[in-house]
């Protein structure tokens, strides 16, 4: 193996491997291609997923999609250890993206979104049987993996917000006149399951997409993924478990084929390991990865953003092979043409429900509490104390996919359709609109939430949406006047409706909470830590996840 150094976040390949990307598009059964493209659009669209950053009426594929596919409780594969062990039991997983550059280039793969003025371009195809033939909207200086002047895999990823279309290219270079070249070119419609036509490859090996198995900053600082990650592997057979179309590689069954399904074990233990790392290793728990690439092992695939926290990342690489296991999904498989997988495996979830965020609790008059929690199943769940002790939990139904806020007669969260949603005991939902990715904060009439933009933004029941700036990190936390968040800079930053930002300093690893005059937040060692808005920070020790 060469220029492998470890500083390096590049993908790292020996001589054999690049000779294994370059035969991966060979000797592969050819159908028409232009019927594939047009059955692409045929079938209506199934429910609704999280949302593409910058096309919020996009989803990253149907939520039934095999790339949302909870893996947690499928049976391990019998050849589970061939395959782990191949890859490389005492290799280290790497988190292939990062923020800043390497040799000019960012760290990761980038993806592009354009609206529906954006010109389009002719590209043609070195695997020209195996590409979609279709006008690509390619803009002016595009992202691409690697930087403009680079002579990697040079994908370029494109979402067109209009029609929800996904576009990928390998190995794409200008012309010069405005037209392009490429190594192949894949077209997906991103509210459909359609795979494509067996045999045919796509911007990657395993003729799969490549942005629904990216890791993204936006979904970790959101405190949850909810897909597969892409992962590259050395050296794989000569053959593809459904979802993956194509194979790559020799003919040799101990090494694992294009589209194995990996997960992390559920013993691995992620508490040492910091806020955005435990997200990614959650998700190798419930999603796992899936093997789409050649490449260096356990190398897992993500967007490029100067957010990251590069040594944050660099932890991962304490994860090993060994803490991996192969998983059978072929029980997930509604049709072999489709994507669309059954509902997961997983066991049920013992009663009463266990919950999947932090509560939220108000009280409505002396004496009483009430306590809300995101339940297993998605929906908002309740208990009510009163002199006599607690009741049992009660489901308040909906959708929602962050932790609740709760003030006064009224509860808040975010739902499927990243909108801010509210109801009371007594009335049902009803959407307060607006796109968030975090969790609200509500103190009394006031509610916020952090924006696609990355920026605070607040609203109240009776007024719309309205932007407070900056640019946080975390969901905000609000006490009387007050709010608070992680800024860029992960340092704890405050601000009220009428002054602007203020940063109260720090390095905080959590997102912030707040009661009266005091504030809590986890630091870089995993301690609690606190401070007032007028004295600095101290330790309050334990070790919190």
């Amino acid at each position: 193996m060469t220029g492998c150094a470890a500083s390096n976040p590049t993908r790292c390949v020996s001589s054999d491997q690049v000779e294994l990307v370059r035969r991966r598009y060979r000797d592969v059964r050819k159908v028409g291609v232009a019927l594939v493209v047009a059955s692409i659009w045929l079938s209506a669209p199934p429910a609704s997923a999280s949302s593409v950053p910058g096309a919020p009426s996009c989803p990253m594929f149907p939520a039934d999609n095999i790339w949302h596919a909870d893996v947690s409780g499928l049976p391990v594969h019998p050849k589970s250890s061939q395959y782990v062990s191949s890859i490389g039991s005492n290799a280290q997983a790497k988190a292939d993206f990062g923020a800043g550059l390497w040799n000019g280039g960012p760290i990761g793969i980038p993806y592009n979104v354009v609206g529906a003025g954006q010109p389009t371009t002719t590209v043609t195809f070195g695997y020209d049987e195996d590409s979609d033939h279709v006008p690509y909207p390619i803009p002016a200086n595009p992202s691409i993996e690697g930087g403009a002047n680079s002579n990697g895999d040079r994908h370029v990823l494109i979402v067109d917000n209009s029609s929800c279309t996904l576009y990928e290219l390998y190995a794409a270079y200008p012309n010069g006149n405005g037209t392009w070249h490429a190594g192949s070119g894949a077209v997906w419609n991103l509210n459909s399951n359609a795979l494509r036509t067996d045999g045919y490859t796509s911007g990657d090996a395993a003729g799969l997409p490549i942005l629904p198995g990216l890791v993204r900053y936006d979904e970790v600082a959101s405190g949850r993924i909810d897909h597969a990650i892409r992962v590259t592997v050395p050296a794989s057979d000569r053959s593809h478990l459904w979802p993956a179309r194509h194979d790559a590689g020799s003919a040799n069954s101990n090494l694992p084929p294009m589209g194995l399904r990996l997960r992390l074990k559920a013993q691995f233990d992620v508490s040492p390991y910091p806020h955005d790392d435990q997200v990614i290793l959650q998700a190798m728990k419930t999603y796992g990865v899936i093997v789409a690439d050649n490449g260096s092992p356990w190398y897992m695939t993500g967007v490029p953003d100067e957010r990251w926290n590069n040594d944050v990342l660099q932890q991962l690489r304490n994860v090993r092979g060994s803490d991996f296991e192969a998983v059978d999904e072929s029980g997930l498989m509604t049709n072999s043409s489709s994507g669309a997988a059954l509902a997961s495996a997983a066991p049920p979830p013992s009663a009463p429900l266990p919950v999947g965020d932090g509560p939220a609790a108000t009280s409505a008059s002396p004496g009483t509490e009430d306590v809300f929690a995101r339940g297993f199943d998605d929906a908002l769940w309740t208990r009510h104390r009163t002199g006599s002790g607690w009741g049992p939990w009660t489901s308040l139904g909906g959708i929602i996919t962050t932790a609740p806020a709760a003030s006064g007669n009224n509860i808040y969260a975010r739902g499927g359709d990243n909108a801010l949603w509210t109801r009371t005991l007594s009335t049902g939902w009803t959407s307060l609109g607006g796109i968030i990715t975090s969790a609200p904060a509500a103190t009394g009439s006031d509610l916020y939430a952090r924006g696609a933009d990355n920026a605070l933004w607040t609203r109240t029941l009776s007024t719309g949406w309205s932007s407070l700036g900056g640019i946080i990190t975390t969901a905000p936390a609000a006490s009387g006047s007050d709010v608070y968040a992680r800024g860029g800079d992960n340092a704890l930053w405050t601000r009220t409706l009428s002054t602007g930002w203020s940063s109260l300093g720090g390095i905080i690893t959590s997102p912030p909470a707040a009661t009266g005059i005091d504030l809590f937040a986890r630091g870089t060692d995993n301690a609690l830590w606190t401070r007032t808005v007028s004295t600095g920070w101290s330790s309050l020790g334990g070790q919190i996840k």
